[in-house]
């Protein structure tokens, strides 16, 4: 049976959190960073974290954050002042195509791929052996791709709520992938249509309505930070600032159920699973917790499994639920 520990969360937590997070304000920096790809001559843009530097304080590997799709780094923003401590580096990375990425190059687009090179080309840049990865919805399960595949180079690993890749009909998806390319393609290669532009309000509500109350009306602004831009030719209209590109769904169906759980047992480092209550099941719940015991035989028991109440979008939300649990794992000594 596998263990899981359910938290009520009530305002004496929410407000312990917030009053650590107010004393560390002063205590951590952050700035705009750009990785190049030379492949494409264009760059993933990232926003680098630094706790300040203290000797008689614990070290850490830096740790990588990657969003879901369509979202980008700010998904962390609420999160990562609550979690991050002295001698830590936290980069919460615009995956390719989002935020203030470059868009990609050609028709094809596979997040997937991209995604995963994404690790790479962070560590490469600044020179890391191993870090650890934190990531949501495709984030997550990006990070476990890397993790299986790579044990030697990640330290820890933390999945919030989607683990492993989700399991879809090849057939129906690739018919599916085909037809929104080339819807894709049509729009951005015909001359005549123009990137939609909204009024800030417009835009923000129409956000609301897609999200289906999964993320608050603050929650989204804060996406909107880098989820949106200024129209060039109309500083008081707004475009959305993702690639078309990222609604192909070509990274949906890469890998059957039984090779998720071939890269499950190639997983070494401790993991820390947040799921949320409803949260959002991609696929049964069954075959979900199935995964999470593979990974717990995988890495000689060394997973942490949380269900937290909350939203698919719940380290959004409520970060002052979520960042206990991931202070406490981050120092769980394994």
């Amino acid at each position: 049976m596998l263990g899981c520990t359910k938290h009520v969360f009530n305002k004496s937590i929410n407000s312990k959190s917030f009053e650590r997070c107010i004393r560390f304000l002063a205590s951590y920096t952050r700035k705009d960073v750009e990785i190049p790809v030379p492949i494409t001559g264009g760059h993933i843009a990232a926003q680098l974290w630094q706790g300040k530097t203290n000797p008689g304080s614990p070290s850490y590997s830096p740790i990588v954050c990657l969003h879901g799709v369509q979202d980008n780094s700010c998904s962390f923003d609420p999160l990562i002042p609550l979690i991050l401590k002295d001698n830590m580096t936290i980069i919460s990375v615009d995956q390719p195509g989002h935020g203030f990425s470059s868009h990609t190059k050609g028709a094809g687009y596979d997040f997937l791929v991209d995604a995963v090179a994404t690790i790479s080309r962070v560590m490469r840049h600044f020179n890391w052996e191993k870090v650890s990865l934190m990531g949501h919805s495709f984030g997550a399960i990006t990070s476990f791709v890397f993790a299986g595949t790579n044990p030697d180079m990640v330290d820890r690993y933390i999945a919030i709520e989607n683990l492993h890749v989700i399991d879809r009909d090849l057939l129906k998806t690739a018919q599916r992938t085909y037809k929104v390319l080339f819807q894709v393609e049509d729009k951005l290669t015909n001359p005549n249509i123009k990137q939609p532009s909204y009024p800030y309000d417009v835009l923000l509500q129409r956000v609301v309505k897609a999200r289906r109350g999964t993320v608050t009306e603050e929650g989204i602004k804060t996406l909107l930070k880098r989820g949106a831009a200024p129209d060039p030719t109309n500083p008081n209209l707004f475009q959305f600032t993702h690639d078309l590109k990222t609604t192909i769904p070509s990274q949906y169906g890469r890998y059957t159920y039984e090779q998720s759980l071939k890269i499950a047992s190639n997983l070494k480092c401790p993991v820390c699973v947040i799921k949320g209550d409803p949260g959002e099941d991609y696929e049964p719940r069954e075959k979900y917790l199935e995964m999470v015991g593979a990974v717990k035989k995988a890495n000689s028991g060394k997973v942490v499994f949380h269900l937290v109440p909350g939203t698919h979008h719940l380290h959004l939300n409520e970060p002052e639920c979520v960042a206990p649990l991931i202070s406490e794992f981050l120092d769980k000594k394994f």
